[in-house]
């Protein structure tokens, strides 16, 4: 039996005029849970998820902590392809 795993999905990356880029983003509620469970926090709020996230990419740009940013081999014409079913997720 497959057991969910967290994901989260980068809709669009927005560059902003000063520099800094905006990230339109979902998550599953596998990634909801571990966001609650990593921080110690009882509820989700939009600001505490985009920090984390915030925080996650950054690390994985950076590659520490183990983070870092891997090619998606399903990913065909920017959209992630589910091969056992053949459909865009």
């Amino acid at each position: 039996m497959n057991t969910p795993k967290p994901i989260i999905k980068i809709i669009n990356f927005t560059d902003n005029p000063d520099g800094t880029a905006s990230v339109e983003f979902e998550t599953n509620d596998e990634f909801d849970q571990m966001y609650l469970k990593e921080t110690g926090k009882k509820r989700l709020t939009q600001k505490g998820l985009c920090n984390f996230v915030e925080k996650m990419i950054t690390k994985a740009v950076e590659e520490t902590d183990g983070y870092s940013i891997k090619k998606d081999e399903e990913i065909v014409d920017d959209y992630s392809i589910k091969k056992d079913e053949g459909t865009r997720v």
